[in-house]
């Protein structure tokens, strides 16, 4: 079940707004209320007005009729340009708005309250109709969490007690009036809905249409396609049904009555101009609208339907198919600015979301399987079932099995042998006598303390899932940082007199396999804190498990905003990505004097989009400008090659890289495609030996910002150990993997359980001496912060270095 949340705006923009938040279980009663205000900002409403100015300027073939002495054919460069600049600057004056003190409390509770891992329906409740004309969907709060989607709402509501989609879908297909547009493709579409009956009615008369919407077994959807109009100040909504006859929503009131009485569910106007006729429909009380917020273009207005459609009778939830079908959209940006904040649902706050009922095809085609010989269906049950179960198994050690496979020894194997069959004192023999071979192995390090640790009494267990499957590079960086703390305990005194074991996992960076990593850690009694996870995304998909669970998770390497908001029981070491994306911007327009940046990103990674919304904030608020053009490494069709000529023709002399850790070659693919024409900008995912390796010249003279570096600690004890165990110097996520380690280990010589743990790092009192200075916490699970953290490096020649280039630390 998920949550609904509902913002309550009352007021205009020159008084200011009264708001009130409630937030609740989906079909239940909201189990908290806070209210606050939002200040004057009669400039944001003229911003907008301005920004729609444009945006009605451009002169794509819309689905709307244009007035008498209209002009629709002024589309240009120009236009597109500054129609995007203008959405910029209104996305970014909109977010600061939302971030005035006196809607802090507000704010805060929002994030303290929801999770990335349920889906939240969010409605903005208000009257005001230039309010409801702002892009809400890029509130900064929830665009890079996937499972949410805004809509908005009047506050005259009646619940229609409407039942939910079952059997076949009935549909109601209005092609009105299509001239100079093409609808043929909103009708294929619709034909083809797998599970859905619908009636086409194509140019009808007004008596036609009547007659259908009184249609006593009823309609679940309504749909529209054609030309429709709105007049100033939302107050009416006319459809042009034919190329003679148009009406107003009020010419239909009876009609639609009806139809909403006889369970209509759904009203879909894929035309232009929605937000009038939504205003007007609302005196119904459709349960949930979709319509087009401002003049739609052909391409989007299809795009849309067809996305939408295939999403939602997948089996998505209605809220969930509109944002991934709005999504989509973006690729056409180019052409269509502002194609994504087309889409907007208009929501009856009282009625619960929708979902397309399941086709009974795989069904049907199970029945005739159960036919076959039982013994078939044995098998197949079987093999499925090992094979879902011997990958888990090979995810986990303590030292039983090796998951780090390159580089190993024959003592390393025989080391892990020998453990395996709980011969303690030969697995220490063998594993030191792999580590003499090959120091730099943070896996064989932390197998021989736990061999150590076997032997004693009472042994204090934590768990580190690392992304071995997916960046093994970084998992041995995060891994040397946990293995130093280890080493260091159990050559002391222990944890009050208790050796330590620490259990790895490999999570290969995906969500759904740390899901089932979390659960295997949350169910083992035995583990009182996990080291993890890495990539951001990771992070935020396990922490509910570990919440639920009872058990701390300190990550050293995520730093998405929202990941410090997930539980009581989330930590991180790391700071935020708006730190290093602040002194990234900052140095690019105040010290390399850039002025216009192409941000890639990857949309599917929390920590880039993260990064590149505060990066792009910044950027905005000192004066410089950001390229419209979409830069997405998880784009299957990514061509480097034309994205830095598109970049240049766009007059970008800067381009920042800020891929997700699985997605560094093709960060590296596309700086070689540079070839040094744009200025070279990173985030921390960038530094990696790889870069180094591959880029070479052409990531030379690259700016990263970085929480940590060594070159920056004068005298570290950390860096002194660390070059004696590894024979080689460490970066910021050993580091980071260092202080998260060194917390835990002072939490638990404080409280030995789970909810203790969880109660002392929680305290205002708690502190541990790290590699980069004190760890304390905030009470949102964030680290306090220590002057040292957070720089700026640039790749630069270094003679002596494996790779030829290092990072270096730029002077402050």
């Amino acid at each position: 079940m998920g949550k609904l949340v509902v913002l309550k705006l009352d007021g205009d923009f020159d008084r200011g707004f009264r708001v009130k938040l409630e937030i609740g279980e989906e079909g239940l009663a909201a189990s908290m209320g806070v209210r606050g205000e939002l200040p004057p900002a009669p400039e944001l409403a003229a911003q907008h007005e301005s920004w729609q100015l444009t945006y009605r300027r451009l002169g794509n073939p819309v689905r709307i009729k244009a007035k008498p002495g209209q002009i629709t054919n002024v589309s240009s460069l120009e236009l597109k340009e500054n129609c995007h600049r203008l959405s910029q600057q209104l996305v970014y004056n909109l977010n600061t708005w939302l971030r005035a003190e006196s809607f802090l409390r507000i704010r805060e509770s929002l994030l303290k309250q929801l999770t990335s891992s349920e889906e939240v329906r969010i409605i903005i409740q208000t009257e005001d109709y230039r309010l409801r004309r702002l892009p809400w969907h890029l509130w900064d709060l929830f665009e890079h969490n996937s499972k949410t989607e805004i809509a908005l709402s009047s506050y005259d509501w009646v619940k229609q007690q409407s039942k939910p989609l079952k059997g076949r879908v009935r549909i109601l297909a209005i092609l009105g009036c299509s001239d100079g547009i093409d609808v043929q493709a909103d009708q294929k579409l619709l034909e083809n809905l797998p599970q859905a009956k619908t009636a086409l009615l194509v140019e009808p008369t007004r008596r036609e249409l009547d007659k259908q919407l009184w249609d006593e077994q009823g309609w679940d959807i309504l749909f529209f396609a054609g030309h429709s109009c709105s007049e100033p100040g939302d107050e009416a909504g006319k459809i042009h049904i034919n190329p003679t006859e148009s009406l107003t929503i009020d010419e239909l009131k009876y009609a639609l009555k009806a139809a909403t009485k006889h369970s209509l569910k759904l009203a879909i106007f894929n035309s232009c101009d929605g937000l009038g006729l939504a205003q007007t429909l609302a005196q119904f009380h459709i349960p949930q609208l979709i319509v087009m917020r401002e003049p739609v273009p052909d391409p989007v207005a299809e795009a849309f339907l067809k996305y939408f459609l295939e999403t939602f009778a997948a089996g998505e939830c209605f809220y969930l198919a509109v944002r991934k079908a709005r999504e989509k959209l973006q690729g056409m940006e180019g052409d269509f600015p502002c194609a994504t904040w087309l889409p907007v649902i208009c929501q009856n706050p009282v009625e619960q979301t929708l979902k397309w009922p399941k086709s009974h095809n795989l069904l049907l085609k199970f029945g005739r399987f159960l036919g076959l010989a039982t013994a078939g269906i044995v098998v197949v049950a079987i093999t499925s079932l090992t094979l879902k179960s011997l990958p888990q198994l090979s995810r986990f050690s303590l030292g039983e099995r090796i998951l780090i496979t390159h580089g190993t020894t024959p003592q390393k194997l025989a080391g892990v042998k020998a453990f395996a069959t709980s011969d303690f004192a030969m697995a220490q023999e063998k594993l030191q006598s792999s580590l003499q071979v090959n120091p730099n192995d943070p896996e064989a390090l932390i197998y021989l303390n736990n061999a150590k640790a076997a032997g004693t009494k009472n042994p204090i267990r934590i768990a580190v899932s690392v992304p071995i499957g997916g960046n093994l590079n970084i998992a041995k960086e995060i891994l040397r940082g946990v293995a130093q703390v280890q080493d260091e305990v159990n050559a002391g005194t222990g944890i009050n007199g208790a050796l330590l074991q620490v259990a790895i996992a490999n999570d290969d960076n995906k969500p759904e396999i740390a899901r089932k990593i979390a659960t295997e850690f949350v169910n083992n009694q035995q583990i009182l804190a996990v080291v993890g996870h890495n990539a951001s995304e990771v992070s935020i998909a396990a922490a509910p498990i570990y919440q639920e669970g009872g058990l701390v998770m300190i990550s050293p390497t995520s730093g998405a905003l929202e990941t410090a908001y997930t539980s009581s029981y989330i930590f991180r070491t790391v700071t935020s990505s708006r730190r290093d994306a602040k002194n990234l911007s900052h140095y690019a327009i105040q010290t390399a004097h850039k002025n216009k940046f192409i941000i890639c990103s990857d949309l599917k990674s929390p920590y880039s989009e993260s990064i590149k919304i505060e990066f792009r904030n910044t950027v905005l608020e000192e004066g410089g400008q950001v390229s419209p053009i979409l830069c997405d490494f998880s784009n299957p069709n990514f061509n480097p090659n034309i994205l830095i000529s598109s970049a240049i023709a766009d007059g970008a002399d800067a381009l920042l890289l800020t891929p997700s850790v699985e997605r560094i070659n093709q960060a590296i693919d596309l700086a070689k495609a540079n070839k040094g024409q744009l200025t070279l900008f990173g985030s921390s995912t960038m530094y990696s030996f790889d870069t180094l390796k591959l880029g070479q010249v052409d990531v030379n003279g690259m700016v990263l910002a970085v929480v940590w570096h060594p070159g920056s600690a004068q005298k570290n004890p950390f860096l002194e150990k660390a070059k004696t165990l590894w024979g080689a110097p460490v970066n910021w996520r050993s580091a980071m993997a260092y202080d998260t380690t060194q917390a835990i280990v002072a939490g638990l010589k404080q409280s030995s359980t789970r909810h203790g743990l969880q109660k002392v790092l929680s305290g205002a009192g708690f502190a541990a001496e790290g590699a980069t200075g004190k760890v304390q916490f905030l009470p949102s699970g964030d680290r306090k912060r220590i002057p040292g953290i957070g720089i700026l490096v640039q790749v630069q020649p270094v003679a002596g270095s494996s790779a030829g280039y290092d990072f270096v630390p730029l002077k402050p």
